[in-house]
């Protein structure tokens, strides 16, 4: 694996450590909503633990941070609630592609068992999102011939 999935490992566990998304749903006291977000940021800290041993594994240098990580946060937390949300369905999607091509091309067991574990949650993350997106664009004033579209086959 190359520095950008140790990267990825440390920067998917510091990402998601305090999201909006939390902070907003424990505020407005939807525990149902604040469960879920605890289980997502549960199984992306997951997912960096899962990187950081195939990269320990292998020998190979495991990134503790990057200065992207600290802009992508930045940048996710100022759009707002419906933009973070949009930030983190495009990346689960983004993720589905690469843990797929991981998991089918690696030629390697363990670490194509992770990317299919990371899959398997990512498949979930994005039906999530997609939900979320859902219903945040619902309570926005629809306004003659705009159309708020979000994944129709999630």
């Amino acid at each position: 694996m190359d520095t950008s999935t140790a990267c990825c490992a440390k920067g998917r566990r510091e990402v998601f450590k305090r999201t909006s998304q939390f902070a907003r749903a424990s505020r407005g006291g939807n525990e149902g909503y604040a469960a879920a977000v605890r289980v997502f940021i549960a199984e992306e800290q997951n997912h960096a633990r899962l990187l950081a041993a195939l990269l320990v594994a292998a020998n190979a240098p495991v990134i503790t941070s990057h200065r992207s990580d600290a802009g992508f946060v930045r940048l996710r937390r100022a759009l707002g609630v419906r933009l973070e949300l949009m930030v983190l369905f495009v990346t689960g999607f983004i993720a589905l592609g690469y843990c797929r091509a991981l998991r089918d091309g690696v030629g390697e067991p363990l670490a194509a068992e992770a990317a299919g574990r990371i899959l398997a949650d990512e498949e979930r993350h994005v039906r999530f999102h997609s939900q979320q997106l859902r219903l945040e664009f619902a309570a926005v004033p629809r306004r003659r011939g705009v159309r708020w579209p979000v994944c129709g086959r999630c």
